[in-house]
């Protein structure tokens, strides 16, 4: 008896171990450099609420007047709504304020550590973020519907 019960032993060591490789994998942040914080102001897009993680995606205005699409990666759904984050929380047109880790490899997008709607609604870490000004909403103007840059939101896209 002690012998199957040494079998079952190994077998469940083996089989954690075996799953603990992929699962820890998954849930690598490496691509995001977290020395690094980037603050922008921009309109949203869209929002994609799905696992493994949601993103949402905003078009920022430079300092030279042009834009750029960013995409974020934040938590999946389920870690969502239990801090009151549903499917409608972001909505295209919506002006936010960002704070973000962002790729190392220098494309437009990160990890979002925090976000201020311009009613004051927060998400996440919004120490140093303040919510985005009247004449930011006034410059918002019109949205359009916009692919994810190149390369960020891949699980998102894959998932549509």
């Amino acid at each position: 008896m002690k012998t199957f019960t040494k079998l079952i032993a190994i077998g469940a060591i083996a089989l954690t171990t075996s799953v603990a490789g992929p699962v820890l994998a998954h849930h690598s942040a490496a691509m995001f450099d977290d020395e690094q914080e980037v603050i922008l102001t921009g309109t949203v897009t869209r929002f994609d609420y799905l696992n493994p993680h949601s993103w949402l995606y905003i078009e920022a205005v430079n300092e030279d007047g042009t834009t750029t699409a960013w995409g974020f990666e934040t938590a999946a759904p389920t870690r969502l709504q239990r801090i009151g984050v549903g499917p409608r929380f972001w909505e295209p047109g919506d002006v936010v304020t960002v704070k973000t880790h962002p790729l190392r490899d220098g494309r437009p997008a990160g990890d979002l550590v925090g976000a201020i709607h311009a009613d004051g609604t927060e998400y996440g870490e919004v120490e140093g973020l303040t919510a985005p000004s009247e004449d930011d909403v006034a410059d918002a103007g019109s949205t359009t519907e916009e692919a994810a840059p190149d390369g960020a939101g891949e699980e998102a896209e894959l998932a549509n």
